[in-house]
């Protein structure tokens, strides 16, 4: 499958369970819809990570459309490791957007960042969303810490 197509069941299924006749709140008039703009990037980088993945498992492959994984394709194989990639990051964007943006599933300041002070102010707020990472946090200085080592280009920001 391609991205467009992994894309097209993930808009599908959301659109299934979240139809339009359902408003979940004023904000989101079309719920499906609506979730799935908000977390599309989410899908963009499970797909790419599946596909690396596919590249490795399928050097000389048959039935895949290219071995070195240029045109985006993954097969069947891999689709419950896509679905897990989904859940995976769109559980780090809500809580990188809860600290972000102040809300869930949603970066309000846009610039996808989020700076040390951002962190040390809104880490508590994540702390449920089951990241192993967060297990040893029980003080500021761990959360910084933490911080640190998320922050893998030294720049002071951890980017989505």
């Amino acid at each position: 499958s391609t991205l467009a197509e992994m894309e097209t069941f993930v808009l599908k299924s959301l659109q299934n369970k979240y139809p339009s006749s359902v408003a979940v709140n004023r904000d989101l008039k079309t719920p499906g819809q609506d979730l799935f703009k908000m977390f599309r990037p989410c899908y963009i980088r499970a797909f790419k990570d599946v596909a690396c993945c596919a590249k490795c498992d399928h050097k000389s492959t048959k039935g895949i459309k290219s071995a070195n994984k240029e045109d985006g394709f993954i097969d069947k194989s891999h689709f419950r490791l896509f679905c897990a990639y989904v859940c995976i990051y769109a559980s780090m964007f809500d809580a990188f957007s809860k600290i972000h943006g102040g809300s869930s599933g949603r970066d309000v300041g846009g610039d996808g960042r989020i700076e040390l002070n951002e962190w040390l102010e809104g880490y508590k707020g994540v702390m449920d969303h089951g990241f192993v990472a967060f297990q040893d946090i029980s003080t500021k200085g761990d959360a910084a810490e933490l911080f640190r080592k998320m922050d893998d280009s030294d720049g002071g920001v951890v980017l989505l």
